[in-house]
């Protein structure tokens, strides 16, 4: 045997390298991978830049004009149809200041990977300015139940990446995987399965979201609040230590199956956009309840 292993070192030592070479390789991936979603989260978004007004390209045949709709309207980075689907000006790109490219990003992926909660979601709510508000029995202005889509994402960009430490705790920040990692081990784990997995953890939030809002029946006042306790939720999944984005898709099943989450409240993200009528990107400052 040991004549055998001696023969042998050049091969055993030949494959112990390739393999450190291999998970190196796929280590340095995942670190500028994740490099990347930092960097996007603070790259605003340029019209002269041709990725960026391709995704917005994208958003729009996804949610705007999508294949089989009654009637094909032609792309415009400027148009009040952007305001049906929850942007608050005619100009979209206005509302990324927030979280950056990277909420365009999360968006379109949402909106071509997961199409049929997309239009779920799109059926059953309104844009959200006066004419949306209505009147109550008094006679004066009632907040409407609906909820901007395209707003409401980029305010999940924004927790989802403080979620998950892909901030650093500030947009400003050199982005650390070894910080990332250390604060925030199980989505750490996660990432390992798919480059996509941060994309794939803001879907699950945001259905978590639209399933909160549905439940509680809450309205554009309750913003913060709803936004506070969908971040728990995203906590709670996270510490089962799925290890696959398909584990956290089971997660969020059985969870809604079960109805099993705790109550709202929690503590509010930072930079929650306003979401009053024709508001800008505001943040509000409004903090959630305590756990």
């Amino acid at each position: 045997v040991v004549s055998t292993l001696i023969l042998r070192r050049g091969a055993v030592f030949a494959e112990v390298a390739a393999d450190a070479a291999e998970w190196r390789a796929a280590l340095d991936g995942r670190i500028a991978a994740l490099g990347a979603l930092h960097a996007r989260l603070g790259e605003a978004y340029d019209q002269r830049e041709p990725d960026h007004v391709g995704l917005l390209r994208t958003l729009w045949e996804a949610i705007v004009s999508p294949p089989g709709a009654p009637v094909q309207r032609p792309f415009a980075s400027v148009s009040p149809l952007w305001m049906d689907r929850g942007f608050q000006r005619e100009d979209p790109t206005t509302d990324f200041r927030g979280g950056g490219v990277l909420a365009l990003e999360n968006l379109v992926y949402f909106a071509t990977h997961h199409g049929d909660k997309v239009r779920q979601i799109l059926a059953t709510t309104a844009r959200d300015d006066e004419g949306a508000r209505g009147v109550g029995d008094d006679g004066r202005p009632v907040a409407p139940k609906c909820y901007p889509f395209a707003i409401v994402g980029v305010n999940l960009t924004r927790m989802c990446a403080e979620l998950v430490h892909l901030t650093g705790g500030a947009q400003a920040v050199q982005f650390s995987a070894a910080a990332l990692a250390a604060a925030c081990p199980s989505f750490w784990r996660l990432s390992a399965s798919s480059r996509d997995a941060f994309h794939e953890l803001y879907c699950v939030a945001f259905l978590l979201l639209d399933r909160r809002w549905r439940t509680t029946g809450a309205s554009i006042t309750d913003f913060a609040d709803v936004l506070a306790a969908t971040r728990l939720e995203v906590e709670s999944l996270l510490a089962t230590n799925p290890t696959t984005t398909e584990a956290l898709w089971r997660a969020w099943i059985e969870r809604s199956a079960s109805a099993a989450f705790g109550g709202a409240g929690g503590s509010g993200g930072s930079g929650v956009t306003t979401l009053g009528a024709g508001g800008g990107n505001a943040a509000s400052g409004r903090k959630g309840r305590g756990r």
